[in-house]
Order: C-alpha cells, then sequence, then structure tokens
C-alpha cells in the first residue's frame, strides 16, 4: 500500500491504530480517500477485517468504499465485519437476533421494513380509525412527532407516561396504535432499525458484549450527519475497546430537518477526552478565491471547530454574487447565461444546472422552453417510488409474510379483480364470508403458490412469477406504450 499517495495529515490520521480518532475533513479534502486508506492499513496491519465496521451514509458510498479498497490491497475479495449504512447495519442486527426480537418485539423471523410511504399510509388508517380529523393531525406532522420520539429513543409507553398537553396527549394515543399496527403487521418501520437494536443491547448486555467483540473497531463516515440514535448505538459499540474513528465536517451539516445534530462531532471530545483530532484542510476541488469566499462566509458560524480550507489552486475568477427579485427572474437569468455560453461555443451536453429541490425545477423549466432551450431533467421520481416497483415489492412482502396488511390493501384489488372495500374489510376481520368469493379465493390461491414457488426459486424467477400470475403483466400491456414503459420498470 502506498502512503506517498496521502498528504502529511492524511497519512497521520491513517497510521493511528489504537484509540479515538476525530477527522475533521473540509471540503474537497480527500475524506474518503482517507477512510478508505486507513481500513486498508489496518488490514495491512494484521486487524482481521471481520472485526471493522464501516458505517457509510450511503450504499453508494459503501460499494465505493469496497471497489477502491480491494484496488488499494490489490485482492480480489474483502470480507469486513460489516461495511453500510447504520440503517442496513440495524437490520442486520434484528435478523441475526430473531429470538430477542420475537420476546422483546413480538415480530417472527420474516418481519418486513415499511418505507416512508407504507408508515403514512399506516397513520392515516391509525387517524381514521381513531376519528381524528386530518386538518388537526396532519399525517405528515404525526409522523415527523413519531420518528422524532423513535430517534431520541422514547418509545411508545414512555411516550404515553410524559404526555402533558392534549395534542401530546393524542399523539401518544396515535404512537401507540401505529406500534400495534406494526406489530400485526410483523413490521418495524425506518427509525426502528436503529430504536429497537439499540434497545436490545441495553436489556441485553451479553448482546452488547458479543457485538463488542465482534466489532473492535469502528470507522463512520459523514459523522456530523447522525441523530442521537445512531449516535447512541455507535457509542454502545465502541465503549469497551474505543478503537473509533470518526469523520466529518460541521460546517457541512445539512440534515438537521431530518434531525441530524452536528453537536454530536463537536462533542466527540467530551465523550472520548483521550481523543486524537486531526484537521485535514487541504482543498483538492476548488481554487483558493472560492475557498477564501467559502472560509470568510462559514466564520461566522457560532458553533464549529474553525478550520481555514487552502489550495494549491490559484487560478480561476473570482465567485459572483447576483441579486434576484423572485423565482422567475433567477430562472430567466440562468436562461440567458446558458445562451451566452452556447453562443461562445460551449457544447449543450458540457451545461448542467443545480437546485436544492424539486420544486424549482417549475420555473427553470418554464425559462428553458421559453428560450427554445432543449433539456434533460435527471433525478425525478425515484425509481423505488415507482407505483408498479412498489406493487411488486407488496406482492413480495406479502407472499413472505402473509400478515402484511398494508402490503395486501395495496395489492388485493391490483390490477383490478372486483374486491371492493367490503370485501376487503372482511379480508381484514378474517371473516370466512368474503373467502368463499371466487375472486378472494383465486387471489389467496396465487399467493399460496407463490410461497410454494418461492421456497425452491431465484428471486429474479419470483419476481416474473408475480408480474405474470397476479395478472399485472396482461394489465400493463393492454395499458398501451405507458404501459409497456411500466412493465420495463
Amino acid at each position: 500500500m502506498n502512503l506517498s499517495l496521502l498528504n502529511p495529515r492524511q497519512k497521520e490520521a491513517v497510521e493511528i491504530i489504537k484509540g479515538p480518532i476525530l477527522i475533521l475533513a473540509g471540503a474537497g479534502s480527500g475524506k474518503t480517500r482517507t477512510l478508505i486508506f486507513k481500513v486498508a492499513y489496518l488490514i495491512e496491519k494484521g486487524i482481521n477485517p471481520h472485526h471493522i465496521l464501516a458505517i457509510t451514509f450511503t450504499n453508494k458510498a459503501a460499494l465505493q468504499l469496497k471497489e477502491r479498497l480491494k484496488r488499494i490491497l490489490n485482492q480480489e475479495k474483502i470480507s469486513l465485519g460489516f461495511c453500510g449504512t447504520f440503517h442496513s447495519f440495524g437490520a442486520k442486527i434484528l435478523r441475526e437476533n430473531q429470538k430477542t426480537v420475537k420476546d422483546q418485539f413480538l415480530r417472527n423471523k420474516n418481519f418486513v421494513i415499511f418505507d416512508e410511504d407504507d408508515s403514512l399510509n399506516l397513520v392515516k388508517k391509525v387517524l381514521k380509525e381513531l376519528d381524528l380529523s386530518f386538518h388537526q393531525f396532519p399525517p405528515e406532522l404525526v409522523m415527523r412527532q413519531i420518528n422524532f420520539a423513535k430517534i431520541h429513543l422514547i418509545d411508545e409507553e414512555e411516550f404515553k407516561n410524559s404526555a402533558q398537553r392534549f395534542f401530546d396527549q393524542k399523539i401518544a394515543t396515535i404512537y401507540e396504535k401505529y406500534e400495534n399496527f406494526l406489530k400485526t403487521n410483523n413490521a418495524f418501520d425506518f427509525e426502528d432499525l436503529i430504536l429497537k437494536p439499540v434497545q436490545i443491547f441495553l436489556k441485553n448486555p451479553y448482546l452488547l458484549e458479543k457485538y463488542q467483540e465482534k466489532f473492535k473497531y469502528l470507522l463512520v463516515d459523514e459523522y456530523q450527519d447522525i441523530n442521537y440514535s445512531q449516535y447512541t448505538l455507535i457509542k454502545l459499540l465502541a465503549q469497551k475497546y474505543r478503537n473509533l474513528c470518526v469523520v466529518g465536517d460541521d460546517q457541512q451539516a445539512i440534515y438537521s430537518f431530518r434531525f441530524a445534530d452536528f453537536k454530536n462531532l463537536l462533542n466527540f471530545e467530551k465523550d472520548f477526552p483521550e481523543a486524537k483530532v486531526i484537521f485535514l484542510e487541504e482543498n483538492y476541488r476548488s481554487t483558493q478565491k472560492i475557498l477564501d469566499a467559502a472560509n470568510v462566509l462559514i466564520s461566522h458560524n457560532s458553533y464549529q471547530k474553525q478550520k481555514f480550507l487552502w489550495s494549491k489552486k490559484n487560478e480561476g475568477p473570482k465567485p459572483k454574487v447576483v441579486f434576484l427579485a423572485n423565482e422567475e427572474d433567477e430562472a430567466n437569468f440562468i436562461s440567458k447565461k446558458i445562451l451566452a455560453y452556447l453562443e461562445k461555443g460551449v457544447l449543450k451536453k458540457e451545461i448542467a444546472i443545480f437546485f436544492r429541490i424539486s420544486a424549482l425545477s417549475r420555473a427553470i423549466e418554464n425559462a428553458l422552453i421559453l428560450h427554445q432551450i432543449p433539456y434533460q431533467l435527471v433525478g425525478g421520481l425515484k425509481f423505488f417510488q415507482r407505483k408498479e416497483v412498489k406493487d411488486i415489492l407488496s406482492y413480495l412482502r406479502l407472499i413472505l409474510n402473509p400478515e402484511d396488511k398494508i402490503a395486501l390493501e395495496r395489492v388485493v384489488n391490483f390490477p383490478p379483480r372486483g374486491i371492493g372495500k367490503k370485501t376487503l374489510k372482511k379480508i381484514l376481520e378474517k371473516d370466512q364470508e368474503a373467502f368463499s368469493q371466487n375472486q378472494v379465493k383465486e387471489f389467496f390461491d396465487f399467493l399460496q403458490r407463490g410461497q410454494n414457488f418461492l421456497k425452491n426459486h431465484k428471486l429474479t424467477e419470483v419476481i416474473d412469477f408475480i408480474i405474470k400470475e397476479s395478472g399485472y403483466k396482461n394489465f400493463l400491456l393492454k395499458s398501451g406504450p405507458e404501459g409497456q414503459r411500466r412493465l420495463e420498470n
């Protein structure tokens, strides 16, 4: 492994093996490279890869870490103890401790994980059952309250005991019923993937010690973006051997709306007084003129670990700040700027417009059309949020876990089978009258065949079986070109 590829500060961070380390990595300072080299260095120095836990912010980052690690060590396969996101790690703990999950949380081994849409739909269902107004209790707000509680390790019982105001008492009732629905659906929601492992470790110290022995070296990326439950999980795992390396930058904290708290990073030295702190301040991405402007702006932050970013790139124009009245003026300014670039011979494919939220695209798209500038919108609806994909996933969930009522409600009548709301209600109540109807019998016969098919076939074959045997394929083929595109998805 060639450490000469690192600058002196990066090399210093990589070569520390024992004890807690806080790497404060400024924007564009090569933090990913440092993290990957650090994992490689641990392995090269004889640390068993299975004792290494690497937490990344996204699955893509985890994949990148694994691939680059193989290249650095010149090995075809590297198996770390774990490399992935907090939530996938939490799911792994729950899957590995099925008996504890069954006894402590009343879910069996085939539990499913509700995504944000599933959880929100469940909240709406609870509100309807409690006869509460969506106007007085907006489902999104209720969901946020429940998420906030779970992220701060407050279960439904504790929430109920601490509720004083009328609104909080109602939320407590909703939260309790929401949790009961999750249990009857044999499901966990997204925030449970951190909350439940923490609860397992707090209630079962022998299991905590088992994982502390398994993961003696912990590395966490984007530490400024972790929330309280994630912080607690890592602190529990690291408290025995204290070989915790975190990489982050309080100046890049942008996820407070998801309850991330950059003060977890600022408090690292209080949690680990013996920690070594290393600053990565050389920026490889920007010119010094851009960094000068950034340094001045960020210096006004009240709470921060002060850094001074610098670069060897001194050339380049000064950044420009443009004041515009509204989003239409902004969109017109962008369009005229693009036209000026095109007149200078810049290729269209070399021009990109970035915006923070999808709602901003409307004004920009209108202006581009007005100025006759062709464009391609990148992103849009996430693939796994597409109706057809979520439908097939719901079928899969239902075959795996017949108690999943949310999945059942989603697909029982799609493609249309003539199963109405009254019949669905009877199905959910397990009223045998409903199961005597032909269309209901056919649906549940299909699910039974799916369960049998699942035992002896690959996942891709099961998906093909569902698409064809559920009638979904024929339904889409009859829907014209749009149906064909959805079938390809």
